[in-house]
């Protein structure tokens, strides 16, 4: 059992690496954007749906270096739904993202870097949920169903 536990904080190490790597500069990114164009007047609110994004990648960067410590503590089921609840928002609000993206008459000429900033947050963000929700789905589910922290 102790040797399973470190090979899954080992695992979930490497899981927060990898995802800070993808969200940092994402997070950067979003905001050298978002500043300078905070103010242009699109006629979709492609600059809230940065904002959003902006915060909830804050939180997330926040809260992803206490994952491995709760896999350990025995918080596998907190860590596993605090996920899946922050994928499912994601990719609702990444759909939300891609309405207003699609509709968008001017956003593309006014603020063309807000624009594309956008476009490209919703790519990565339906990537990189696809991947979540498949993991939850082999992995998370059985935690989820059939841990028992006495085994």
């Amino acid at each position: 059992r102790d040797l399973i536990l470190q090979l899954k904080m080992k695992r979930e190490v490497l899981l927060v690496v990898a995802c800070s790597l993808v969200f940092l500069p994402l997070l950067i990114s979003e905001i050298v954007i978002f500043a300078p164009t905070y103010y242009l007047p699109c006629d979709q609110p492609l600059q809230v749906f940065i904002f959003v994004n902006i915060i909830v990648l804050g939180v997330s960067l926040l809260l992803l270096p206490c994952a491995p410590f709760a896999w350990d503590g025995g918080g596998e089921r907190l860590v596993l739904i605090y996920g899946l609840l922050l994928t499912l928002f994601s990719i609702v609000w990444a759909a939300i993202g891609a309405s207003w993206i699609a509709k968008t008459d001017d956003c593309m000429t006014i603020a063309p870097r807000l624009y594309q900033m956008s476009l490209a947050h919703v790519i990565i963000t339906l990537i990189f949920n696809a991947v979540a929700l498949c993991e939850f789905c082999v992995k998370g589910f059985h935690t989820l169903v059939h841990f028992n922290v006495n085994d």
